[in-house]
This record gives C-alpha cells, structure tokens and sequence, in this order.
C-alpha cells in the first residue's frame, strides 16, 4: 500500500492522519529540496531502496510568492517489496501553472514532464509493476499529460478502471483539485473551472510479459478531515486511490491498493 503526499508538510499530515491507520504503513521515505519538496511516500511493504532527481528547470529564484524553487520539485523512486511482487513506484510533483492563459513556467513545466520520463524509462528494473503517481499539474488534454503517457508506455488508472464506482463526496468526473466543495477553491477558480480539473494521477504498467495489470476501482478520495465539524478540508487537492490486480505467471492474484 503505497501514499503520495504531497504540498504539505510531513509531521502536519501525521498529526491529521489517523494514528491507529499510520502504524499500519511500517515503512517511508522523504525526498527534500531546499526548503522540503513536500514529496513523501508511506508503504505497507518494504521499502528497499531509494532515488531521487531534482528537475533541472525549477521556476525562478525572484518569484519568492509562487515559491517552488525553493521547494525544488522533484521525482523520487522507492524500490518496494510487498509480498511476492517487486514495485517501482515513483512520487513526483510538477511545477504549477498558476495561470493558464499567460504560463510564465510552460517551458520549466514541460522539461519536467520530459524528464520524469526520461527518468523513469531510465531506472526501471525487474520489477512487476511500475507505478507513477503525483501532482503533476498537467490537464489531460494538456501536451505534458499526453507526452508522460506516450514516452513512458504507462497507462492512466482512472481511465482504465473496470469499476466506475465514485464514494458519496467524490468527483464523478476524477477531478482533484478546485472542485466547489473544497474551502480553499475561489469563485475565479470556479469561474474557470465550474466542476474542478483533473491533475493528479497515478499511471500504471509493467515491462514483463508474464505479468498482467489490472485496474479495478480508482477515485479521487480524502476530500475532508475525518469528524471535523466544520468539514475542513486536508488540501486543496483531494488524494487518489486505486486498487489493481496483479497476475503473474502462475496464475496467482495479487491486489495492490
């Protein structure tokens, strides 16, 4: 079982998560930058080894309000081991855009999207599973979306799910961020995009042949904080789950959520 948490702090999202849920994933990993990339990632299994690369092109210095060249974005690689199956599962969180119709950042934007390929194409090993997941600030209808799916043959789990069931409080649509039930969505966000946009992802494949991926369920889920009176919300992203099949050779299924 694996998490992405990203665009937070890794001791707040502890206090938030419940304590009794976090003791379950034994193990994690933190890829920091200068002042923390906000890249984390929890697993049930064993985490047995890491990597981390920092995108050349990470915004500029002078824009200290926008902030993400302090942070430094980055993809970070854990190799894990939960049960029979080896996993190659990659966090990454790509530069914003703060704002659509004038992109001051496109060009950093797409030589991270490039470069999360490129890495990815360049470190899997023989694993099972491959598993690519993050903020990734790109729209599916964006250039950057389509490149990480065509370079890295990867495939998207939200569109491949034989399961189309969404939890009461969640996007129909898979959208994660800006949706109008969030408290941190303002009207001009909701002027521009009434239902919210789809920008985070977890991308799926394997490289072997005698291994089969399949996507049951995928949602957007962890809109708001469990008993919170006001329905207070983690972020202003929503978190994605997915739950996949994985059959080898033998016939054996292994689910992976």
């Amino acid at each position: 079982m694996e998490y992405l948490l990203r665009a937070g702090w890794v001791h707040l999202v502890e206090a938030m998560m419940n304590l009794s849920y976090v003791t379950q994933l034994t193990q994690r990993n933190t890829f920091c930058g200068f002042g923390g990339s906000g890249v984390c990632v929890f697993s049930k299994g064993r985490i047995r080894e890491t990597l981390m690369h920092r995108y050349s092109l990470n915004g500029y210095a002078h824009h200290v309000h926008h902030g993400d060249w302090f942070g430094g974005k980055i993809v970070g690689l854990c190799r894990i081991e939960l049960g029979n199956l080896l996993i190659d599962f990659y966090a990454t969180h790509i530069h914003a855009e703060y704002d659509r119709n004038h992109d001051l950042y496109l060009s950093h934007r797409i030589v991270q999207a490039f470069e999360l390929t490129q890495f990815v194409r360049n470190t899997v090993q023989n694993c099972d599973v491959i598993i690519v997941t993050g903020d990734l600030n790109w729209e599916p209808c964006d250039y950057g979306y389509k490149m990480i799916l065509t370079a890295s043959g990867l495939k998207d789990a939200w569109c491949e799910r034989t399961n189309e069931y969404t939890p009461h409080g969640s996007s129909p649509m898979g959208n994660t961020c800006d949706v109008p039930s969030n408290m941190y969505t303002n009207n001009k966000k909701l002027s521009q995009w009434p239902f919210g946009k789809r920008i985070d992802y977890i991308f799926y494949g394997t490289r072997r042949t005698s291994v089969s991926v399949k996507v049951e369920k995928c949602y957007p889920t962890m809109g708001t904080v469990e008993d919170s009176p006001r329905k207070l919300n983690y972020s202003d992203h929503m978190a994605v789950y997915a739950l996949f099949y994985v059959e080898k050779a033998s016939g054996k299924l292994f689910p992976i959520q």
